[in-house]
């Protein structure tokens, strides 16, 4: 599982490098889940951060078809991914807008994938499942799916879904399809995260220094870095019964 981390500005790309992030996420944290940064803001970022690393841009939610050209707008470095937020659409503009979102995508430099974020906080309150999202960024042409909360400070993703039922989610994306998690994610949810079968666990407040709207800490991203090695390396060692049974007999 990779670490995407979330900055406002290069200095902030450039601890999160320090502190091994694989991927870059340009986004402004006082502007709500999927906050977009300038486009200065974005292109400084975009210097800042190697050709090698992948670089994603939160562009904001969209609440109906018609806003999708406006968050496009102004785009002109290139991406690796782009993120789209679905908020309170129904199944309709929900298709439209994805679609349309995938289009404008492949137009940007870079012809960067769309990642569709879905709320877990919001949808199934208002607006379509998670599973209605995911499927709908499958058959509409987006790149990946990721799973977030649109609130910030009233729990993390796991208060609104459970591993297994992101995992359920996960296994009818097809494999070739991006799936991440995020939502207020600690260091202690990373275990929950690699049971999802995520490819990606993004994370903003875990990575600063004090809370998602202090400067992103290398120290604090090498600690994540460091947890997730850890617990991967847990996850895919058999139990102690079983490393016995397999030890050739005298």
């Amino acid at each position: 599982m990779k670490l995407l981390v979330s900055v406002a500005d290069p200095v902030e790309a450039l601890a999160a490098i320090e502190g091994g992030a694989a991927i870059i996420d340009a986004k402004d944290p006082g502007n709500g889940a999927l906050g977009r940064v300038s486009l200065q803001a974005l292109r400084a970022i975009r210097e800042a951060v190697p050709p090698g690393i992948p670089l994603s841009a939160a562009i904001g939610e969209v609440r109906a078809p018609d806003e999708i050209p406006v968050l496009f707008a102004g785009i002109d470095v290139p991406l690796s991914f782009v993120k789209l937020g679905i908020l309170g659409l129904d199944a309709a503009g929900c298709a439209r807008s994805i679609g349309e979102g995938a289009d404008r995508a492949s137009r940007l430099p870079g012809e960067p994938a769309l990642v569709v974020v879905a709320f877990a906080d919001v949808q199934g309150v208002a607006g379509l499942s998670l599973m209605e999202i995911a499927e709908l960024a499958v058959t509409e042409g987006a790149d990946g799916l990721l799973v977030d909360t649109a609130g910030k400070t009233s729990g993390s993703l796991f208060d609104y879904c459970t591993p297994a039922g992101l995992r359920d989610i996960r296994a009818n994306l097809p494999r070739e399809f991006s799936f991440a998690v995020a939502g207020s994610l600690k260091a202690k949810d990373i275990p929950a995260a690699l049971a999802t079968d995520a490819d990606v666990i993004g994370v903003r407040g875990a990575a600063c220094q004090s809370g998602r709207t202090s400067p992103v800490s290398s120290a604090a991203v090498a600690r994540l870095v460091e947890t997730i090695g850890h617990a991967t390396l847990s996850r895919s060692e058999p139990p102690p019964a079983a490393r016995v049974a397999s030890v050739p007999a005298p």
